[in-house]
């Protein structure tokens, strides 16, 4: 079931920062904008809200006032979750929990917020050996989030609309073609994917080599591959800029409708999808710690 989350803020650029966190955080929600309190009561009353996020000071009504009003309705259209953002809260390393209400302060860190709206749906339980450091900092997956969307939309010459970064479950389907390139440093080891559906590639290819294709041949194969090597390229500099110690690799393809990527490692497989054209486009990344 889709997440249906509800923003209230009247600055428009604040409610798209808080988007697209919540992108980043959920799997497809369906997110919903209100520029008042007054508009986003209005609109609980009619609409079942899994996570209402408001800000303090607004027109017609604040949050605070909101929120109590909330609290006032039948069970049956209570919001499940509350977020309130607000100046008047001080920072710390974990949200203040107040009667069932999180509250955030302003500005906020986006990389807590994700990890809480996730912890609110229980999606952030991880298995990982004990002392061994298994999950990739909310700053690494920007790094790739970024990386993948400069790729696409310069080579590729298409729009790309990101669509949720999600742990992907064993033995999933990742595409009809794809790339996979080893990630190996000193501190660890692993791979990275790019796969594409069959839309997405046709017209990624088009957008690189021109003409027009109706079908995956060995002709434009080769551009899975490319656009993996400029992804990892990219990548690779943006982070052994900030200490990490990526090496060069080179990638190889997988191609066949609906196959499965198998990785050089175990461990989480962080994916990070997104919407091109008619189709989609997914990175995995999955990396475990080198024994000391």
């Amino acid at each position: 079931m889709k997440e249906k989350i509800l923003i209230v803020d009247d600055e428009e650029e604040i409610r798209e920062l808080i988007a697209f966190s919540i992108e980043r955080a959920l799997v497809n929600p369906i997110v919903m904008q209100c520029g008042d309190g007054q508009e986003a009561y209005d609109c609980i009353q009619k609409e079942k809200i899994d996570l209402l996020i408001t800000d303090v000071k607004m027109p017609k009504m604040g949050g605070t006032r909101l929120v109590a009003s909330v609290n006032n309705l039948p069970a049956e259209q209570k919001p499940t979750h509350m977020i309130v953002i607000s100046i008047l809260t001080t920072p710390q390393e974990e949200p203040k929990v107040i009667n069932g209400t999180s509250f955030f302060p302003k500005p906020w860190d986006a990389s807590q917020l994700e990890t809480h709206i996730r912890h609110l749906f229980g999606l952030v339980a991880i298995d990982r050996p004990a002392g061994k450091k298994t999950e990739i900092d909310q700053s690494v997956i920007d790094v790739f989030l970024e990386a993948t969307i400069q790729v696409l939309t310069v080579t590729g010459n298409i729009s790309v609309q990101p669509d949720g970064v999600f742990m992907k479950q064993p033995d999933t389907v990742s595409g009809d073609i794809s790339a996979i390139i080893p990630m190996n440093s000193k501190e660890y080891t692993g791979s990275m994917s790019i796969s594409f559906t069959t839309p997405a590639f046709l017209e990624l290819a088009e957008g690189m080599v021109g003409g027009h294709f109706t079908e995956i041949t060995s002709d434009i194969e080769s551009a899975a591959g490319e656009l993996c090597n400029q992804l990892y390229g990219l990548v690779k500099r943006n982070l052994n800029r900030v200490g990490h110690s990526l090496a060069p690799a080179i990638p190889s393809i997988i191609s066949g409708p609906n196959h499965k990527i198998r990785h050089l490692v175990q461990g989480p497989c962080y994916t990070l999808q997104f919407q091109v054209g008619a189709g989609t486009v997914r990175v995995e990344v999955v990396i475990s710690p080198k024994l000391r």
